[in-house]
């Protein structure tokens, strides 16, 4: 189960035998997909975009905001307090507020990909990302 129908189990009284964002290291929901056609046709624009989410994140996971976040959480996922604070406590590990994905996180995802069949190609990496833009992005 997904977030945060298995906060919801754990709420009826089940138990999370496994929770795989703990034991798997992996970019979840950290990447932006582009190709270079779109960026090269609007630099501006995905510059505006890569800045706001970076903005979030980064408000997301500073401790003054949690009780802030952590009320949003559960009003949208209609979670209550406990649960809601359960989801904070696991989302803000995956977020990462410089912009970055690891490589070798991004090596598990393409590996993923192979096992799955999604491609039958493994990649390098340093061959499918891009953090230049990320570079130039000051806080």
């Amino acid at each position: 189960m997904t977030a945060p129908d298995d906060l919801r189990a754990l709420g009826e009284g089940f138990r999370i035998l496994v929770d795989v964002g703990q034991r798997l290291s992996a970019a979840v929901g950290e990447a932006l997909v582009l190709r270079r056609t779109r960026f090269a046709a609007t630099p501006d624009e995905v510059e505006r975009f890569l800045r706001a989410v970076l903005r979030a994140v980064r408000a997301v996971t500073e401790p003054q905001n949690k009780s802030d976040v952590t009320r949003w959480i559960g009003k949208f996922f209609k979670l209550d307090e406990r649960l809601a604070d359960e989801f904070y406590r696991r989302l803000v590990p995956s977020l990462n507020p410089s912009g970055w994905v690891e490589r070798d996180k991004v090596k598990l995802i393409i590996d993923s990909a192979v096992e799955r069949g999604l491609t039958d190609k493994p990649l390098d990496p340093d061959a499918v990302t891009d953090f230049s833009i990320v570079r130039q992005l000051k806080p």
